[in-house]
């Protein structure tokens, strides 16, 4: 019995390993810190947040919005390979007044 809790720890502790392996990161480098960063309609904060860290996705593609009053909104499809990180730099642009 004890030996079978042990195959089976070892094979979860493997599963999770995989999982976590598998995952993508996006770093976004915008023009306006304070822009909200959306990603797949699921709001992430401030992309401020994500300039020197990466925000772990699954891979594939997804699709980034930046939103800041005064500001068009920005949309970018970014495809992140597995086990690997994306750069973005978003340019905001200036609404006329």
């Amino acid at each position: 019995m004890l030996r079978w809790l042990s195959v089976l720890l070892v094979a979860l502790v493997c599963a999770c390993s995989l999982t976590t392996y598998r995952q993508g990161g996006v770093r976004v480098i915008s023009s306006v810190p304070d822009a909200v960063l959306t990603v797949d309609e699921e709001v992430r904060g401030p992309a401020r947040a994500y300039e020197q860290r990466y925000l772990y996705v699954d891979p594939g593609p997804h699709r980034l919005m930046l939103e800041h009053p005064g500001h068009f909104t920005e949309y970018i499809d970014v495809d992140v390979p597995s086990n690997r990180g994306v750069a973005v730099r978003v340019e905001m642009r200036p609404r006329p007044e």
